[in-house]
């Protein structure tokens, strides 16, 4: 059997990462029937041939039951012992604090929990941050809750701590492993950057450099997903490869010894690797560069298919069984093994193969196939990139092969001269030398950004499914797949087969969005307590209402995650909707545009757009979408108008004489709690969110809907 180690290797990690995101139950039945099938395949003479078909059964039956035996010996212990009110918790910080989405994140691992001496991952969230450096130690007393949030759960954290605000004490400690002196240099190459560029530009740098991509505006990372080009500002396989190729050129300059240079190099991706934080994606990156370099000083020819393998099959031991789950990992494998096979037979096709007889025309031939050359290396990322992010992001952009040639060369530049404002900054009497790098560094940041927004600018050039489409179009693959292998000619049909199927996406994707756009809906979702409301106006949405209770708010968070990816805007006019939508921050759930009332100071989304308001006001929430806030003793009454039909969300405890006299008779009202005198009112549907009803109490109506209803999806058109 050929590529033993590849063969074993991917599977490994492909199963791994489905087993993460399957339901346990889904897990078991899974590993059972690959068991099975294994058993069957050694049973039979004619199947005991395929030793290839046997050893990836087997190999998958094996890693889903990893992934059920480290579930119930590794997480569900911690879980039951750890989660509760009122916990004592000793924790040493183990990396750098980030903000996000108007929080600080602190990445821990306990010593003891209660008393006891307990050593796993915990992931600290408050409103206000906390005096701590790296590797101090923190106490503290508070609640701990089971992690949802699979990007965390695939890092190994499996508790969490959601404070506001935390009583704690901070004690230094003297020693500091290897890792500490990591975090300072990545610290020290940051403070570089920044001494000689502007903030914009600097916290592009170090994005690409160091994958700091907490340092980027929000609008910046929306722009860089939009074109398709976020695997810029992570630390991948294309970073790697950049540094290696400049302090291998470098090494072999100044030395010229195989057994110096090569080991210096394997010196500098260690040290990257833990300068970068040890990522899953960094990880892959780096041991499979490490597996080819070592290919390359005994002059051996070097399988990058099996160094992808080994590259996988050494994740679960190095991390765990979940970081296979890592939604950068799986994007990772998923391009790196579409160029690995995919990209030369694509380069051999379109490339120019005519010999020039002119050195000018020879020139222009090499630069014609080099521009293919990334084309061929982008198309084939994108085979297996695209359906994955329609799966894990419910989306994709039709601009990413353009991002990519544009940007793949500017990237690799200002790679190339953040290391070197880096490396001169601290070498004293050079440091000339950084300064005189930082000016061309500065245009290039500037171009790249200005090419980024340019191109996000673009109409369509990102387009948002429901993950239901994901699913109906792999099994209408696998039908197709199927067929043209049972055919005569089998593997020669399968090419057209997978034309066919891209057909088939790219066709079902224009079709869906051509009907977003003629889409306006009004949807209610209920609650044990409050509802959700949200306007999908042309397939944009806008959140009216989000105050209900905690288990149907990650509910509600969870499908509008699945089915839209992202919200144009968010009304928010209490403390509870603000929990709500911090929460629905922290799942990557991207509002472009929060409505903030301004009932007190204590807000729990920072540095996202915003705009405050209290009293009357009116705002324009799309083109022909206008929303009225009216005030009744610090509660708000939202009047939705459109150039068809009017909605009205009236709050528990509003007056009836409160509401305008034009308002009183809308297309739809959705509200709380009927009071009195809101018979008076009359419309054509009436949303209320309690399954007690009081006739006598409740407007005029045509159709009624109330929380038993649980869903409900009214056209507005």
């Amino acid at each position: 059997m050929k590529r033993i180690a590849a063969h074993i290797g991917l599977t490994t990690f492909c199963a791994l990462a489905v087993a993460f995101y399957l339901p346990e139950n889904i897990t078991a039945v899974t590993a059972g029937v690959f068991a099975v099938a294994a058993v069957l395949l050694c049973i039979f003479k004619k199947t005991r041939k395929h030793i290839g078909v046997i050893v990836i059964v087997v190999t998958a039956a094996l890693s889903f039951g990893v992934n059920l035996a480290y579930t119930a010996l590794a997480v569900k212990p911690v879980v039951d012992s750890c989660c509760g009110e009122d916990q004592n918790i000793e924790a040493t910080l183990t990396d750098e604090t980030y903000k996000q989405y108007g929080k600080y994140y602190y990445r821990l691992t306990t010593d003891t929990v209660n008393g006891e001496n307990v050593h796993t991952k915990i992931l600290l969230k408050t409103n206000r941050p906390i005096d701590i450096e790296p590797f101090e130690k923190i106490s503290f007393t508070s609640n701990v809750i089971p992690t949802v949030n699979n990007y965390y759960l695939s890092k190994g954290y499996y508790i969490t701590v959601d404070a506001f605000t935390l009583r704690h004490t901070v004690s230094q400690e003297d020693d500091k492993p290897l890792y500490y002196h990591a975090i300072r240099l990545r610290q020290a190459m940051r403070d570089a950057i920044e001494t000689f560029l502007p903030e914009a530009e600097a916290s592009l740098c170090s994005a690409v450099l160091i994958g700091d991509k907490y340092a980027l505006d929000q609008s910046v990372k929306d722009d860089f997903r939009v074109v398709g080009a976020s695997h810029f500002v992570v630390v991948s396989g294309m970073h790697f490869a950049i540094l290696c190729m400049l302090s291998l050129g470098l090494f072999r300059k100044l030395f010229r010894r195989r057994y110096i240079y090569y080991p210096l190099t394997y010196l500098v991706i260690i040290l990257y690797m833990m300068i970068t934080g040890f990522q899953p994606s960094v990880m892959r990156s780096g041991i499979m560069m490490l597996i080819l370099m070592t290919g390359r000083w005994a002059m051996r020819q070097t399988d990058s298919l099996t160094s992808l393998g080994v590259a996988g099959f050494l994740m679960p031991f190095i991390f765990t069984p979940y970081g296979c789950g890592d939604i950068g990992m799986i994007l990772s494998f998923a391009a790196t093994f579409a160029i690995i096979v995919w990209a030369d037979p694509i380069y051999a096709k379109l490339r120019i193969r005519t010999k020039p007889s002119h050195l000018v025309t020879g020139w222009l031939v090499k630069g014609v196939n080099y521009l293919i050359s990334l084309i061929s290396v982008c198309l084939s990322a994108n085979i297996l990139a695209i359906p994955l992010s329609v799966f894990l992001f419910n989306g994709f952009s039709l601009m990413t092969l353009l991002s990519s040639l544009v940007l793949y060369p500017l990237i690799w530049l200002i790679m190339a001269f953040s290391l070197g404002v880096c490396v001169f900054c601290y070498l004293g009497p050079l440091r000339y030398l950084a300064l005189l790098l930082s000016w061309p560094l500065y245009g290039l940041t500037k171009l790249t950004l200005f090419l980024v927004q340019t191109i996000a600018s673009i109409p369509f050039a990102y387009i948002h499914v429901k993950s239901v489409y994901f699913y109906v179009w792999t099994a209408v693959t696998l039908c197709i797949g199927i067929t043209a292998y049972l055919l005569r000619k089998r593997y020669r049909l399968l090419p057209y087969a997978a034309l066919l199927s891209a057909i088939l996406f790219l066709s079902g994707m224009i079709v869906n969005t051509v009907v977003q756009l003629n889409t306006n809906t009004l949807t209610y979702c209920a609650g044990k307590e409050g509802c959700t409301v949200y306007l999908n106006y042309c397939g944009r949405i806008h959140m009216l209402r989000f105050d209900c209770d905690s288990d149907a708010a990650y509910q509600m968070m969870m499908r509008l995650t699945d089915d839209y990816g992202s919200a144009q805007s968010a009304v928010c006019v209490n403390n509870r909707e603000r929990m709500n939508y911090s929460r629905m921050s922290d799942s990557e759930f991207d509002i472009r545009h929060y409505l903030v009332y301004d009932e007190t100071d204590e807000i729990f989304v920072e540095n996202e757009p915003e705009e405050r308001f209290g009293g009357d006001s009116v705002f324009f929430l799309d083109d022909s979408v206008t929303l009225n806030t009216i005030e009744d003793n610090g509660k708000e009454l939202l009047y939705l108008t459109d150039h068809e039909r009017s909605v009205m969300l009236i709050p528990a405890g509003y007056r009836y004489d409160s509401i305008p006299e034009q308002m009183r008779d809308p297309d739809m009202i959705v509200m709380s709690k009927p009071a009195k005198a809101y018979e008076r009112l009359s419309c054509d549907t009436l949303i209320l969110c309690s399954d007690s009803v009081q006739k006598e109490k409740l407007p005029c109506y045509n159709s009624l809907y109330t929380s038993a209803d649980r869903s409900v999806n009214l056209k507005l058109n």
